[in-house]
């Protein structure tokens, strides 16, 4: 039962139990840390467009037409011979909206606007859908009621506006009322951007395009939502979390059988797995998932309260668990995923911490752990929340020397997580 390294067999054992450690826990910590350059929080996703699927113009051919991006600050657009290159930060929350503007060989200019946002809700714009104006030469632009174009959600009555970037065109604002005009003869495009500033100082703003001409480039349909498009896909999520199923389960095995000699028998004792007064442990097991509910919804308004957490900020991982998954597969990860991590953290490394070391550290020590496996993601707070579930979890095992109380436990957590998850998209919260 101890850890002693004395065969060759011991070795290939403990090797295989480091690189379990190593997979889990110790090389999402060096990434959380920075002492390894690759992490969730640093690789970016690229997205691709090709432009010239964009634009139609009956005088100009695709690559007589030049392209530049307005309006993007965090997320990165490099454009290549008409193509848009995309580079959002798998970490970065928020909304952007970037304005793709075609101008052909005459100087006229026309443009679309492209989202992107990495929340689930797609955030409201508060100043948006202004159109721009094209129109033949010798006739007139039509008058811009911008009030029309304010989301009524955010009671903006009080706006102030302004307008920028004008030199060919007469911009003429009154009570929020645009009137652009232009000299006779003149051919051409010219982008104006409205700018209203609320009581507060909180500035929104939104481009329009006025064009004078007889066939303009005509850009549309850039406005489509990115944030799925970058997805691992379901069998890389499901083929992952197999693999990490195998470790959880295969490590434990292989020690108990090269090192302890144990057979089934022995090695489900060993792992407290029993049948036995299995009432006990639903019972046990359900108590403990209420109990970490309340202890971590306790800390979660505390967060809150405190300011260490802002409203909109993310304290959980489960989007990125559930991501693009079907509802079948995640039944599959809580069922399985869930029932294997305390195999190895309940069942296996804390009886073996414990023969050496004591309840106590165990129960500590096997926590942590399971905290640290969760660093991965990113965030510091789901490495505490699984920290403190370790705890209660540690304790029932040892309660009930039952390890299906805490799987029982485990699995109802997660699953009542993933319901409530399912109910905030369906009532899009």
């Amino acid at each position: 039962m101890d850890f002693s390294i004395k065969k060759p067999t011991h070795i290939f054992a403990f090797l295989i139990l480091f690189f379990t450690l190593f997979i889990l826990i110790i090389y999402p910590t060096m990434v959380f840390l920075n002492v390894v350059p690759y992490s969730l929080k640093d690789r970016e996703d690229v997205y691709r467009i090709d432009l010239d699927e964009f634009v139609t113009d009956n005088d100009n051919t695709a690559d007589e037409i030049s392209w530049k991006v307005i309006g993007n600050s965090t997320i990165s657009v490099n454009l290549t011979d008409n193509n848009a290159e995309i580079i959002v930060p798998v970490s970065w929350k928020g909304y952007e909206k970037i304005t793709f503007i075609a101008t052909d060989l005459d100087g006229y200019s026309s443009s679309d606007d492209f989202i992107v946002y990495s929340t689930e809700k797609r955030m409201p714009e508060v100043i948006a859908g202004i159109p721009d104006q094209i129109i033949l030469p010798g006739k007139s632009f039509e008058k811009i009621d911008l009030n029309e174009y304010v989301d009524t959600t955010y009671n903006l009555s009080n706006l102030t506006w302004k307008y920028l970037a004008n030199t060919d065109l007469t911009i003429t604002l009154v009570d929020k009322t645009v009137d652009a005009a232009y000299t006779n003869g003149w051919n051409g495009s010219e982008i104006i951007t409205f700018i209203a500033t609320d009581s507060e100082g909180n500035s929104y703003s939104d481009y329009v395009i006025f064009t004078v001409a007889d066939n303009p480039p005509v850009v549309s349909d850039l406005s489509f939502d990115l944030e799925k498009t970058g997805d691992i896909s379901e069998f890389s999520k499901l083929f992952g979390a197999v693999i990490t199923i195998i470790i959880l389960v295969g490590t434990p095995i292989i020690w108990y059988v090269f090192v302890n000699k144990a057979n089934k028998k022995k090695i489900l004792s060993a792992l407290k797995m029993r049948l036995d007064r299995i009432d006990e442990a639903f019972l046990y097991g359900l108590l403990a998932a209420i109990l970490m509910y309340i202890i971590i919804g306790i800390i979660g308004m505390l967060l809150y309260s405190s300011g260490l957490v802002q409203e909109g900020d993310d304290i959980s991982n489960i989007k990125d668990i559930v991501g693009n998954l079907s509802i079948p597969s995640m039944i599959f990860i809580i069922l399985f995923l869930s029932t294997c991590e305390e195999i190895f953290f309940r069942g296996f490394l804390m009886e073996k911490i414990g023969s050496v070391a004591g309840k106590n550290i165990a129960i500590g020590s096997t926590a942590v752990l399971f905290g640290l496996a969760h660093i991965g993601y990113g965030k510091i707070y789901p490495v505490i929340m699984p920290i403190i579930m370790g705890v209660i979890l540690g304790i029932i095992v040892y309660k009930t020397k039952n390890l299906y109380s805490a799987i029982i436990a485990h699995i109802l957590f997660n699953l009542v997580a993933f319901v409530l998850f399912l109910f905030a998209q369906s009532m899009n919260l």
